[in-house]
């Protein structure tokens, strides 16, 4: 089973938890925080995470995504 079966096995699992559970697709294009974040983990010789705030470059493309997603 490849990675993402296992994810997807345990996700029909977890929904079922719940009393309503909605899945939407989001395109790259409304998502560039985590492509970009994931693009850079690519790149990085060692594991990274933050604890509270996020890196700047991913709060500056998180607010250009909602603004894309929900413009005013």
């Amino acid at each position: 089973m490849s990675d993402i079966g296992a994810i997807t096995r345990d996700i029909k699992v977890f929904v079922g938890h719940f009393t309503s559970c909605s899945f939407t697709h989001i395109g790259r294009a409304c998502n560039r925080a985590a492509h970009a974040m994931a693009a850079r983990g690519l790149h990085l010789q060692s594991d990274r995470m933050w604890m509270e705030d996020a890196p700047d470059f991913v709060l500056q493309l998180a607010a250009e995504d909602r603004r894309f997603q929900d413009p005013p």
